[in-house]
């Protein structure tokens, strides 16, 4: 997304300008995100709330990492269709489990 809105720009200071403007974005909605789920829950819960969320959104730099690695040996559309197949079986089994979670 960001390389193709930078598609055409011939200066690296309006290439670096519009990169940091939207990390500058992206890091506050990250931080936003961060206290609106801080302060929605109890505090009796908000330490659990918070440890998943951290653990699940900690992690996405080494899928990234994966994905690259394959994605070079097999290709970027297999690697995509892999991924998307283990969506949709990660999906079928939280859909089975969820009567027993309620």
């Amino acid at each position: 997304m960001v390389y193709d809105s930078l598609a055409g720009r011939d200066s690296i200071v309006q290439e670096y300008f519009w990169c940091s403007l939207f990390a500058d974005v992206k890091s506050a909605l990250t931080e936003a995100e961060d206290l609106k789920i801080s302060h929605q829950y109890d505090d009796d819960k908000r330490g659990r709330v918070m440890s998943l969320y951290i653990m699940a959104f900690s992690t996405i730099p080494f899928g990234n990492l994966f994905a690259g690695a394959l994605a070079e040996k097999i290709g970027a559309s297999y690697t995509l269709t892999i991924a998307g197949i283990f969506c949709i079986l990660g999906s079928v089994f939280f859909a089975k489990q969820l009567p027993t979670l309620k």
